[in-house]
């Protein structure tokens, strides 16, 4: 699923040098409204983020979608493996309501 992309706080970190649980400590201690992308080869990862709480996530890979809290942590286990990227990008709040409401 392709999300729309605003301000970018972050792009294209690489996964092997990245902290993926401190980022999102920092996004939530800082109340970050936006979508976080993670990103691999033939693999999409996203999740959703309202005032710093994940409120949907959605993964594509190998032809399946996966959405919801399985999602959540199938993203999250994903951006600890290398060679991947994850980008940061401000998104409304309204725009993520929707966004998380169409997740499925």
């Amino acid at each position: 699923m392709i999300f729309p992309k605003r301000d970018a706080v972050y792009q294209n970190l690489n996964t092997s040098f990245t902290n993926f649980g401190e980022l999102l400590v920092d996004l939530k201690e800082n109340g970050f409204t936006g979508v976080v992308q993670v990103s691999f080869w033939e693999y999409d990862g996203v999740l959703l983020l309202d005032n710093g709480s994940v409120v949907n996530a959605s993964q594509e890979a190998g032809g399946y979608t996966l959405s919801g809290q399985d999602a959540v942590k199938a993203v999250t286990e994903k951006a600890k493996e290398k060679d991947g990227s994850i980008s940061v990008f401000v998104q409304s709040g309204e725009m993520i309501t929707m966004l998380a409401s169409m997740v499925i």
